[in-house]
């Protein structure tokens, strides 16, 4: 098993720890996103480790050039473009957030999602597609 390999499972497992619980208690974990969500320099924090996440799955592959990989690039340049955001514009996130995390069924289709998503990855990673070459 290769890095990329091994980072596709990371992203998987950081999928399910992170959205399970808004599937088991939405109520509650839209309260605790709220409250996160509501602090400038907690956005500001998260952008930087968002930012920093991003630019290790770059490290591993920048190129968008088709195949399966493409997924490391492209959550790679999402998550340092949101990091930036954050980093320079939390305030323009806040009201974002709010409108959009606002609602319990959100968290539960949103988990589901991330549920079906890290269950791809998972496949992905542990039965490639196509052998992995990084040039």
């Amino acid at each position: 098993m290769d890095v990329t390999q091994k980072l596709v499972l990371a992203m998987a497992a950081w999928l399910i720890v992170i959205m399970l619980p808004g599937i088991i208690s939405p109520k509650r974990f839209r309260e605790l996103m709220m409250d996160l969500m509501s602090d400038t320099k907690i956005l500001r924090v998260l952008g930087f480790m968002t930012m920093c996440i991003g630019f290790v799955y770059l490290s591993v592959y920048s190129k968008i050039s088709g195949g399966w990989l493409m997924i490391i690039s492209i959550l790679g340049y999402a998550a340092v473009i949101k990091g930036i955001w954050l980093l320079w514009l939390p305030e323009t996130a806040k009201p974002l957030f709010k409108r959009f995390f606002n609602t319990d069924m959100f968290y539960i289709i949103a988990g589901i999602i991330a549920m079906l998503i890290a269950i791809g990855l998972i496949y992905v990673a542990l039965y490639p597609l196509a052998p992995v070459v990084i040039y």
